[in-house]
């Protein structure tokens, strides 16, 4: 798919190749936008045109344009056009939206390619911005495939504990974009008494209300072993996982609840969330 969006670009690295999977209808000039595949974006730089439109600058005795064009997949320094309705702050992770040629600050639907340069107000329809188009590619969780390299966050006794207290406690802070992949709550030692710990989402994090245990029910804090979202049988999933991997909608906090005050117990163990981050 092809779109206006570049203005102006500086160059510093990048790397080339030829785009061919042209439309008979397709126009394709210097500067466009080309998304290749579900998360690839790249800059053609220089013009193409589909099979239908070529036969027609024939027809009329011009010179056909080419049918293919060199892309770039990398710049450092673009200019781009923007929501105009976004109030961009310099830093911030910006999408891509093939279908309104633009960049935004939403994730859902839009491929991250970037961050903003510089800030630009509301009713400004362009930013200043580091535009890779391959960023979208290290998170990606599309027709029941996740690609991307794998971290974890670990909280460990000490402070997990502590978390046991009955209150809605963050666990671990999330960007957008990041792919939750499985939670599993390790107890090496049970806490001594009924513990059932759930762990959620925030309602930014979600995008649409908060969940204590979107992520793992039921856990058991009074029962060493390891148990985990993803297992076989499924015990603990929680339902945003349900359905595969949970993708966060924007900048939260991944949540933990326990039923009674195991603050001060004799409980040892750790939390272990793997996840594909939103970004490099």
């Amino acid at each position: 798919m092809v779109a206006n969006a570049i203005l102006s670009a500086s160059i510093e690295r990048g790397f080339q190749f030829t785009f061919t999977d042209l439309t008979a209808s397709q126009s394709i000039v210097s500067g466009d936008v080309i998304q290749i595949g579900e998360s690839l974006l790249a800059i053609a730089v220089e013009k193409a045109k589909g099979a239908t439109l070529r036969a027609a600058e024939i027809a009329a005795g011009s010179i056909a344009s080419p049918d293919r064009c060199a892309c770039l997949f990398v710049h450092e320094d673009v200019k781009i056009t923007c929501l105009g309705t976004d109030v961009i702050a310099a830093g911030n992770r910006l999408f891509y939206d093939v279908a309104n040629t633009r960049v935004t600050l939403v994730a859902t639907g839009n491929i991250f390619c970037g961050y903003a340069v510089e800030a630009s107000a509301n009713d400004v329809t362009t930013v200043q911005m580091h535009f890779d188009g391959r960023l979208g590619g290290i998170a990606q969780a599309s027709g029941g495939i996740t690609v991307g390299s794998v971290a974890t966050k670990i909280i460990a006794t000490t402070q997990l504990e502590a978390l046991l207290d009955t209150i809605e406690n963050t666990l671990f802070a999330m960007k957008t974009g990041d792919i939750i992949l499985n939670v599993a709550l390790i107890v090496g030692t049970a806490a001594g008494s009924v513990c059932v710990v759930t762990i959620g989402t925030d309602v930014d994090l979600d995008g649409t209300t908060k969940d204590v245990d979107s992520l793992l029910k039921a856990g058991n804090a009074n029962a060493t072993g390891i148990q985990e979202a993803m297992d076989v049988a499924a015990t603990h999933r929680g339902a945003d996982l349900a359905a595969g991997p949970f993708v966060c909608d924007d900048d939260g906090n991944v949540t933990i609840s326990s039923s009674t005050d195991q603050s001060s117990s004799s409980f040892v163990g750790s939390c272990v969330l793997t996840y594909i981050p939103g970004s490099n």
